[in-house]
C-alpha cells in the first residue's frame, strides 16, 4: 500500500499517516486465522500479532459459511500451534468481546 500511496496522491490524502497507522486502530477476528498473513503460527509469512495487541483480536469462525471440520482445525491451530500466551488466548476467546460489547454479556 505504501508504494500505491506514493504513486497515487489521492491515497496519501485519505491516509496521510500511512496505511499501517490506520490498520493498527482496527479490531480483527480469528476467522480463518491460521491462514497465511494471519496470526503468528508456524510457517506463516506475516503475523497479525506484530501489527496489533491481542486486545484487538476477537474470536471468530465464519460459521455457517465454513465447514465445521475446518473450523475445528482452525480452533485447534489457534490453541496449540500459535505463539500466544494463555492470557492472550483468554482475551481473544472471550475477554475482548465482553469488554467491547458489555451490554450483551
Amino acid at each position: 500500500m505504501a508504494v500505491a500511496a506514493e504513486l497515487m496522491p489521492h491515497l496519501q490524502e485519505k491516509a496521510p499517516q500511512g496505511a499501517i497507522t490506520y490498520l493498527k486502530r482496527l479490531y480483527y477476528d480469528t476467522a480463518i486465522s491460521t491462514a497465511p498473513y494471519a496470526l503468528r503460527c508456524p510457517l506463516k509469512w506475516v503475523s497479525l500479532t506484530t501489527l496489533v495487541e491481542p486486545s484487538q483480536i476477537l474470536f471468530g469462525t465464519d460459521y455457517p459459511y465454513l465447514p465445521e471440520n475446518l473450523i475445528a482445525n482452525e480452533v485447534n491451530d489457534l490453541v496449540t500451534n500459535c505463539d500466544l500466551s494463555a492470557e492472550a488466548l483468554a482475551a481473544i476467546e472471550h475477554h475482548n468481546a465482553r469488554r467491547l460489547f458489555p451490554r450483551f454479556v
